[in-house]
């Protein structure tokens, strides 16, 4: 990053620093518990804490924006994306939003250890019909107002440098080109004077939505929507020009979108410092560090909820006979989505935890399953070859673990979503664990009355089944570098 601004600043005529962005959602290098989880801890401090953090990674690594917070209302626990949200709660989010937006950015953008936050995705995109993504919404405009619109005015309101336009159209108008929902109620009535980023590519979907396949039209209902920048896609660069010629648009709007962005590179201090603290040598020792280390074990802690504990079953004592058994025993994806380093290879896995923990105990270790079996047919390109096809390796798995189940004390069951069931393009038909896992579960709490559950999720699950056969349930969602220990 130091050598492409250096180059690029050295050739452009007014030497005027790029814009590095990325989406760091729940941490950089160290991942913390995902944001669905965040809001089930209902602590400002906690999200503002992990902001923080972040942006420590996050500036000494050359970033200078982060496609973060993602305060889309999320009440369909099929849309993929829901792992991203705070939740369901209209009040809740706007508070985690304000937090979080304060955590990367502090007081001052151009200090050290911040990074601009870009509140997302403007507006309603957790709305989406059948949680399906890039799809359409349509709200009534007291809808929109009472319960979508107030997370994002929030996270505005304290400070967000950008904020990003939504792939969804409102009523049949896709959001990038929504001159009344983006310049009307975002620049005119809440006075936002930050930079408008498209999502990757939504000014181009507007073609998808049917408004038009020219680039001239496009362009000119984002630049008259006030949007500043578009992102990955060349809408703009072609059409921009071609609208100016025809005298669609007026210089006078381009130079004030392009002023909006200057303003933004100003208060990050780019101009005085164009490499915003980006230190290689000085990374050796923020990255993952003491301090990152302890923030994300502590968080853990405060965002795994207790669903259930029956006859207070838990904690569980280490001189029982204990059986820990599925495939999150051993699993070291427990990150989620939107990890940009997940670093699997020095996470610790929930069983060398427990043998590092616990040297002495009477505990057995077993998978008895794969994460999913080959009949699971969602999100099949996600997946890749990460499943169970033998059916006999599969019985047999199953047996073992019912066998180790009938001779302990207690079973703890490692269970859960797989790790790529969240995320973009990741809405899902039925909301529970694949069927490979509810094969084990059946068979192990058939033969032991005395069933703990473990549960990595990215969303809310159907967990009638498991409830009823679990005399505990701990849901941990996905807890990112500490969440094993």
């Amino acid at each position: 990053i130091i050598e492409v601004q250096k180059k690029h600043m050295e050739r452009h005529p007014h030497h005027i620093p790029m814009l590095f962005m990325f989406d760091i959602i729940h941490g950089f290098h160290t991942t913390f518990p995902i944001p669905l989880a965040q809001g089930c801890s209902f602590d400002p401090e906690v999200a503002e804490k992990i902001a923080r953090a972040t942006a420590k990674e996050s500036c000494v690594s050359g970033m200078h924006v982060t496609f973060s917070p993602m305060v889309d209302l999320a009440r369909d626990a099929r849309w993929g994306r829901v792992t991203e949200s705070t939740g369901e709660d209209p009040y809740l989010n706007s508070v985690m939003a304000a937090a979080t937006v304060k955590g990367y950015q502090g007081d001052d953008l151009s200090k050290e250890d911040t990074i601009c936050a870009c509140v997302k995705h403007f507006a309603a995109y957790g709305g989406v019909e059948g949680g399906r993504e890039y799809g359409s919404v349509d709200v009534s405009e007291r809808t929109l107002r009472q319960y979508y619109l107030p997370s994002y005015k929030a996270a505005c309101d304290a400070g967000s440098g950008m904020l990003m336009t939504a792939f969804n159209a409102i009523g049949g108008v896709p959001a990038t080109g929504d001159k009344h929902l983006v310049k009307d109620i975002l620049r005119d009535e809440w006075g936002f004077e930050g930079v408008i980023i498209t999502d990757y590519g939504s000014l181009s979907n507007m073609q998808n939505h049917g408004i038009s396949d020219s680039d001239e039209e496009l362009a000119r209902l984002a630049l008259e929507a006030t949007v500043n920048i578009e992102m990955c896609v060349d809408r703009y660069a072609k059409g921009l020009p071609e609208a100016l010629k025809s005298g669609k648009i007026t210089m006078e709007q381009i130079d004030a979108r392009v002023w909006e962005v200057l303003k933004l590179k100003n208060r990050l201090g780019l101009f005085e410092n164009p490499f915003h603290f980006a230190d290689p040598e000085k990374a050796k020792t923020v990255i993952r560090n003491e301090e990152m280390m302890n923030t994300a074990l502590d968080v853990v802690n405060k965002t795994s909820v207790l669903l259930k504990n029956d006859g207070k079953i838990l904690p569980l004592s280490e001189n029982l006979k204990i059986a820990f058994i599925g495939p999150y025993l051993s699993e070291p994806d427990i990150h989620g989505a939107w990890t940009p380093c997940p670093h699997c290879d020095e996470t610790e896995t929930m069983e060398l935890a427990l043998k590092n923990r616990f040297k002495n105990a009477d505990f057995t270790y077993y998978e008895g399953c794969a994460m999913v079996g080959e009949e699971q047919p969602e999100i099949p390109y996600q997946l890749l070859t990460d499943f169970e096809a033998d059916p006999k390796a599969r019985r047999e798995k199953i047996e073992n673990a019912v066998k180790i189940a009938e001779k302990a004390d207690v079973v703890v069951m490692l269970i859960g979503e797989h790790p790529r069931f969240g995320g973009e393009k990741a809405a899902r038909v039925n909301i529970d664990i694949p069927i490979i896992q509810q094969e084990l579960f059946r068979a192990v709490s058939a033969v032991n009355d005395n069933i703990v559950t473990v549960l990595f999720n990215h969303r809310p699950l159907d967990l009638r089944e498991i409830s009823a056969k679990s005399k505990a349930i701990l849901d941990v969602w996905f807890p990112g570098t500490k969440g094993a220990e």
